[in-house]
């Protein structure tokens, strides 16, 4: 929290696209978990594998938060070109 309020005061573009990526990369690997586990004997090689290896769930929320943040990067660079004609 210390870091993200600082972040949020340093530079506040960053900050947010920092959670928002975070915020979205969770949400999809919930939404994902949530869809395998309706499949009973999928869930169970997942729940094994979550519980096994301590850094799969990890992984999987930090490839598309980098991902994202990859991409908004990209796009803010753009930025200019988006102004309205005057």
């Amino acid at each position: 929290l210390v870091a993200g309020a600082f972040m949020a005061f340093s530079s506040l573009k960053n900050a947010i696209m920092l959670f928002t990526s975070i915020q979205g990369s969770a949400f999809v690997v919930m939404g994902v978990l949530a869809l395998l586990n309706d499949y009973p004997s999928l869930s169970e090689h997942i729940a094994n594998a979550v519980y096994s290896h301590m850094f799969l769930l990890p992984s999987l929320l930090l490839a598309p938060t980098v991902g994202s943040i990859y991409f908004q990067q990209k796009l803010l660079k753009q930025e200019n070109k988006w102004a309205m004609p005057e």
